[in-house]
């Protein structure tokens, strides 16, 4: 840990350590000294590996059109339970799989990340606004297709609506969301 500048005003943030080391770098360009002190930890375990895992496994992932993950920690939990299943997940022959995600978490899914799912089938789907509704927006009419959401347990505390909201406006646009607790979320 460093010892704060001063001269730099300290901008303390309760960001779940995940995301604290981004944040932390950029409050540190921009002249601040930040001061992290988690209030939540968000991260995948073995029991929601093996919840996430038999819609993963081959034929099972063929049953959904599309996956949306509405976080990083949401990508890091699909493949983690990927590891070990055989590739590809998809089978070969079907329509276009869409793979929504946000922003800068696209950076998670990268050339192994799709090979994992298929070489040929698979579309990446990324909002011009980084938020949950816009990826609905951007997902257009499900028409009643199925789409695997792999969101958080959230532990000791209330859900936030985030989540919640987010299924309820997929299925208004059409879709079949599958909610699966891919990963947890709880106070520190």
């Amino acid at each position: 840990m460093t010892t704060p500048n001063a001269a730099a005003p300290t901008v303390a943030f309760t960001t779940p350590p995940i995301y604290a080391a981004r944040l932390r770098h950029l409050l540190t360009l921009t002249g601040f000294t930040p001061l992290s002190s988690p209030t939540l930890t968000v991260h995948h375990t073995a029991s929601t590996i093996s919840a996430l895992k038999p819609h993963l496994s081959p034929p099972s992932l063929d049953l959904f059109s599309a996956v949306a993950f509405p976080s990083r920690t949401a990508i890091a939990a699909f493949s983690a339970a990927a590891d070990g299943l055989s590739p590809p997940l998809l089978s070969p022959h079907g329509a276009v799989f869409t793979v929504a995600a946000l922003g800068r978490d696209t950076e998670l899914m990268d050339d192994a990340f799709v090979s994992k799912l298929s070489p040929h089938r698979v579309r990446i789907l990324v909002p011009e606004t980084a938020t949950p509704s816009a990826m609905v927006h951007s997902l257009g009419d499900g028409g009643g297709r199925r789409i695997l959401c792999p969101v958080p347990a959230v532990l000791g505390l209330t859900e936030p609506p985030v989540v919640p909201d987010f299924l309820r406006e997929l299925g208004e646009s059409g879709w079949a969301p599958v909610r699966v607790n891919a990963y947890k979320t709880r106070v520190v």
